[in-house]
């Protein structure tokens, strides 16, 4: 998957105008979801440095680790989700060995 980002500053007094307008596309219903994430590096921050990320996720009862990394293109950014199942997982950036994030991953960690 190749993620697009867009970020937008909403002022607080603008929330509920959004969330209705998200609402009433009908296209979709939306809903909130509570995600529980953690974020693992090195000391050194070698990912951080490497412009990767390295995510453990909650998303309802699944675990899903995630790596997300700069694609060569410097404007869309490379994601790898593993869903893990239920039981808290072990970290293992080898999950990600195969995919364009993982490799890239490993080049600029040499």
């Amino acid at each position: 998957m190749t993620e697009i980002e867009l970020r937008f500053q909403i002022p607080e007094s603008q929330w509920s105008a959004v969330r209705r307008w998200v609402a009433g596309t009908g296209k979709s219903v939306a809903t909130e979801e509570r995600l529980q994430a953690s974020y693992f590096d090195t000391p050194e921050r070698d990912l951080a440095h490497a412009g990767f990320a390295l995510r453990l996720r909650r998303e309802g009862d699944v675990w899903v680790q995630t790596l997300k990394g700069a694609a060569p293109d410097g404007m869309t950014r490379l994601e790898h989700n593993v869903p893990l199942g239920a039981d808290i997982p072990q970290l293992d950036v080898a999950r990600h060995a195969d995919h364009p994030a993982g490799q890239l991953l490993k080049q600029g960690l040499k």
